[in-house]
């Protein structure tokens, strides 16, 4: 593997397009990644790509998330005595 793609679209990029992030070559490879996703509440999907040296590019993996950025309306927590508990 020689590089990278990050995306929140599900088209596979080319080889040769903008936005491979380039890795010394390997046979394995982890790392944690800052993301920014797009505004707004709801899932959240990011596709990713790998390529080697040759060009060949992988095939796609994902992950979703949902983003709710919302406060909760109501953070106040009541305990009431009963049932031995």
């Amino acid at each position: 593997m020689t590089g990278y793609y990050l995306s929140t679209s599900s088209t596979a990029p080319t080889a040769g397009a903008a936005g491979w992030v380039a890795v010394t070559a390997t046979t394995s490879f982890s790392r944690n990644v800052a993301y920014t996703l797009a505004s707004g509440d709801g899932i959240k999907t990011v596709y990713a790509w790998y390529k080697d040296g040759a060009g060949n590019v992988s095939a796609r993996t994902s992950d979703s998330i949902r983003l709710d950025r919302t406060p909760a309306s109501n953070g106040t927590l009541t305990a009431t005595a009963g049932n031995a508990r």
